[in-house]
């Protein structure tokens, strides 16, 4: 009995890494398509600079400079909305930035708070 109780432990603890397993690679490969996605986007905002809108970024603002912001918080884990990353700062950009900051009456991203977010959108990452 007991060598049948150990090998039945054993299979479940193999059963359970598997599934494990394929749960990672699943989310493994949402995440990269999303990074791929948003790093192909980040090449035209490297090249087009940050000179595109004025700090402090807040809503009703768009361009290049809202897109990297837009992209570094879907990146960390903040959903800017059923639209994601298309460069407007509405709505649910706004929601993103209290969330991201904490903070329920921020209306405003200023250049030090944004800097972070360009240097986690700009990343080009490696092909695998």
């Amino acid at each position: 009995m007991a060598k049948a109780k150990k090998k039945t432990v054993i299979i479940i603890v193999i059963a359970a890494i598997i599934i494990v397993g394929i749960i990672a690679i699943i989310i493994y490969k949402k995440r990269k398509d999303k990074l791929q996605t948003t790093a192909s986007a980040a090449s035209s905002l490297v090249t087009a600079g940050y000179s595109t809108e004025k700090f402090p970024l807040q809503k009703g603002m768009s361009g290049e400079k809202v897109r990297a912001l837009q992209g570094g918080l879907e990146i960390l884990g903040y959903s800017v909305g059923k639209w994601g990353v298309d460069g407007k700062f509405g709505n649910d950009t706004l929601s993103a930035v209290r969330l991201a900051f904490n903070n329920p009456n921020k209306t405003q991203v200023t250049e030090a708070e944004w800097k972070p977010f360009y240097n986690i959108y700009s990343v080009q990452l490696p092909t695998i």
